[in-house]
Formats: C-alpha cells, structure tokens, sequence
C-alpha cells in the first residue's frame, strides 16, 4: 500500500488487489459513448506503472471490482464515470467522463495522474501532453480524430471562443 502496488479490497480486512497481476484485457461492462469529456495523455516516455498506481490511489472509486483490468478501471463519483486505459505500447493513457459530474471526476483523475507524472524524474526525457480529441461532426465518429492542445483549448475558453476550428476537416 505504502508504494502504491495494491489496495485493500472493501470490507475485507486482509483481502488486497494487485493491480499489476490483475488480467490485462478491457472487462465487458455497459458504457455510453455519447457526452463524454475526453482526454489524451501522449508520452515520449512512459514509464511502467502508471495507471496501476492510478488505479490503487483511486480505489475508493472503485464500486465494482469487475471493471478493474491492468490496464485500465471505471471509476465513479457522484453521479460521474470515468473510463481510463492505457495503451502502453504507444505510450499513450486514454481518459472518458459521463454524467453529470463529468468535469468534476475529470479534474481528480488528472490531478492525480500529473501528481503521478511529477513523482518521476527523467528531466527531458518524458514529456507529456494532454490532448483533446475534436469533436466536430466529422472527427466524432472516426477512430483517429484531430487532437487539439489541451493548452489551447483552456485559452480559447479564457477568451470566450465559441468554437476552434478542425485541424483535420
């Protein structure tokens, strides 16, 4: 627990999960993909482990053990879900909110992801963006859709921009 390698299961007082042990495919569980918030994360190095320790310092978030896989959970807060996955061969960690909350349980996961992020030190060697997939009528339905800044995006709120315009379409 100390090094974020497992969590104790709830209401047992010596029963634990083992993220990293856990199987390493998406569980089948029910999700709806329309009015998600949606973040990418895209490393140009991504160290091992870093969804696992997600996943033991969001536990709690956790209300059924059958959609925790090595890769990846469903998390829930206050009426909110998250999805997140990893796809470690592309070093890439995939984040999707619904509900009405979304934003809310949005911020925790990110916090703790940057959180995360920050606990390591390879100087130059890993940097991170946080993309934001478009969402124009076009992009929203294919598999590689413009990806915009998340910097960008935060900016053009700031200034009161009602829409950015596809980079791809």
């Amino acid at each position: 627990e100390k090094f974020e390698l497992c969590y104790k299961l709830k209401g047992s007082d010596d029963e634990y999960i083992v993220p990293q042990l856990l199987a390493p495919d998406k569980l089948d569980y029910p999700w709806n993909p329309d009015q998600v918030l949606q973040l990418r994360y895209t490393y140009t190095f991504m160290p091992k482990g870093i969804v696992t320790r997600l996943i033991v310092r969001l536990h709690k978030l956790i209300e059924n053990q059958d959609t925790v896989w090595k890769q990846g959970a469903v998390f829930s807060k206050n009426g909110a879900e998250a999805e997140i996955r990893e796809n470690y061969n592309e070093r890439q960690i995939f984040i999707q909110v619904q509900g009405h909350t979304a934003k809310e349980l949005m911020s925790v996961i990110v916090h703790e992801i940057d959180d995360i992020n920050d606990s390591f030190d390879f100087g130059d060697k890993m940097k991170v963006k946080q993309e934001i997939p478009c969402n124009c009528e076009v992009c929203k339905d294919e598999k590689e859709p413009h990806l915009f800044l998340k910097e960008m995006v935060i900016n053009a709120l700031k200034a009161k921009v009602e829409s950015i315009q596809c980079g791809k379409h």
